[in-house]
């Protein structure tokens, strides 16, 4: 156990500097950075001086900072729109979290930490690469588990390892609702002055192509993709970002922190709804419902919500029309004549046959499934079999627990709601034993339990995809069990850097 030393006044005092510091000019090299052909350039330029700063004083700063550009997808935003090298952007981030790792083994000495889902995990690893091994695709299977595990596995324990105190957690969150937030606002911006066709440096894409749907007044809505380019899965992953806005509001120490907590609220809600997902909608809907039943949230937080629902609908009424086709696909699925007359949605029915040819193919290798990647190779000869609709091309599942149930098997889908099972009931524990005395951390808690849980439910209608963005998040989740018992322990609370 490591000894520390309480922060001075003058160090305290000094954290808002540098954070506007940081700010002010990754900000000024981001705008630069739009406009030049060479703007990476700028932006590290601008940026190396604080950074350098910073990871020699308060090495704790490079984690959030590397959350924040891992959820906002900047290295490859940076990568694909302002000429980053490949290999700065692949190893870049992983690399300054693993040199942190590095310092906190070898200066301050730390212990391994491994969360409870650690050995669901391992077994969950394990199929994979059993799966990999015995599959007709070995090849393909083989790039996938790559990724698998520097972008899932590596990450998870990394992030575990680091995040060891409640402060950097906390400054973790803040990032994480700082890319968020800025994500959001670059896409509120781009709807209400109607300049889809600016991509704002990469990050307020919107696909133009064939994409956006038509509203009653017959003008066809774009779609907000952020910096993923991928509508479906930036509302995912700014749904995820909801409960950590507003849960933790009512434990804000000050006003300014409540209204940081709304302002984010606000500005990430913003972001998921302008992507117009339905799947994203009805997950929105459950999540309330599920915060309300668990008691995590209060009723006039759910009143609060509701009505900023609300407020939403009659700013985006395209929405509503967005929604038409579900009440559509209900009919059709409950025999009503009427509705089976209407055309349903190209998108709905051909997930439903993805959907439906997952389930066949697991019924035929229900142990540990065909292999990663490559259900979508087995897709198209599945779904002829009684789909709603024939596919020309190979698609993956679009439901996140079939999928990994015909890459995987069902002992690997086992496995893997095993691993969710056990954080999820770590973070309830420490909501119940927090919140009457500590509602900062019971807010956490309570925040990463119903972020994962966004997750759960938008994997509904979305497949185990861009997971980078999912084990980071349960790697935070799993970290908060651990704090807690630190601080139980009466290990030292949090403090400001590495070098404290």
């Amino acid at each position: 156990m490591s000894s520390t030393i309480a922060p001075s006044p003058r160090t305290t005092a000094i954290w808002p500097l540098i954070t506007l510091v940081i700010s002010v000019l990754m900000t000024l090299g981001l705008l630069v950075s739009m406009r030049s052909s060479h703007g990476w350039i700028v932006l590290a330029a601008c940026g190396t001086v604080p950074l350098i700063w910073c990871s020699l004083r308060y090495p704790q700063l490079i984690i959030a900072f590397v959350v924040f550009l891992l959820f906002s997808n900047a290295p490859v935003v940076a990568f694909k729109f302002h000429g980053l090298p490949k290999i700065v952007a692949l190893i870049g981030p992983p690399a300054a979290l693993i040199a942190v790792w590095l310092f906190q083994l070898i200066f301050r000495r730390e212990t391994f930490a491994f969360p409870r889902a650690w050995p669901w995990i391992l077994a969950f690893l394990s199929v994979e690469v059993l799966s990999a091994v015995l599959c007709r695709y070995p090849g393909l299977a083989m790039d996938v588990l790559k990724s698998h595990i520097i972008e899932g596995v590596a990450l998870f324990l990394i992030i575990c390892n680091l995040v060891r105190t409640r402060k950097c957690l906390e400054q973790v969150v803040v990032a994480l609702l700082m890319a968020g937030s800025f994500l959001g606002g670059m896409s509120l911006w781009q709807q209400v002055t109607s300049t889809h066709r600016n991509d704002y440096g990469g990050f307020a894409q919107v696909p133009m192509e064939g994409k956006g749907f038509e509203t009653g007044d017959q003008k066809r809505q774009r779609r907000s993709a952020g910096s993923l380019g991928e509508q479906n899965r930036y509302a995912q992953n700014m749904l995820m970002l909801i409960p950590l806005t507003v849960l933790p509001i009512s434990s804000a120490r000050t006003n300014w922190g409540k209204a940081g907590y709304f302002t984010a609220a606000l500005l990430i809600s913003a972001g998921c709804i302008l992507t117009f997902s339905r799947g994203a909608a009805v997950a929105f809907v459950l999540l309330l419902l599920a915060m309300k039943i668990t008691g995590y949230i209060r009723t006039r937080h759910l009143m609060m919500l509701s009505v900023a629902a609300f407020a939403f609908l009659l700013v985006f009424p395209q929405l509503v029309s967005r929604m038409d086709s579900i009440g559509t696909l209900v009919g059709y699925l409950r025999g009503d004549t009427a509705t089976q007359t209407e055309e349903l949605d190209g998108a709905i029915t051909g997930r439903a046959t993805s959907m439906l040819a997952a389930v066949r193919v697991t019924a035929d290798y229900p142990l540990i499934g065909v292999g990663p990647g490559n259900f979508p190779l087995y897709n198209r000869q599945y779904a002829k079999v009684g789909g709603f609709r024939a596919h020309e091309e190979d698609r993956a599942a679009h439901c996140l627990y079939l999928h990994i149930a015909a890459e995987f098997g069902l002992l690997g889908l086992v496995l893997f709601l095993g691993m969710i099972g056990t954080t999820l009931v770590g973070l309830h524990r420490v909501w119940a034993s927090h919140k009457e005395t500590d509602p900062v951390m019971s807010g956490l808690a309570a925040g990463f339990a119903m972020a994962i849980f966004a997750y759960l439910l938008t994997g509904l209608f979305l497949h185990f995809s861009f997971i980078r963005f999912f084990w980071l998040i349960l790697a935070l989740a799993s970290c908060v069990p651990l704090i807690a018992a630190r601080e139980s322990q009466g290990q030292p609370k949090p403090v400001l850097g590495l070098t404290e």
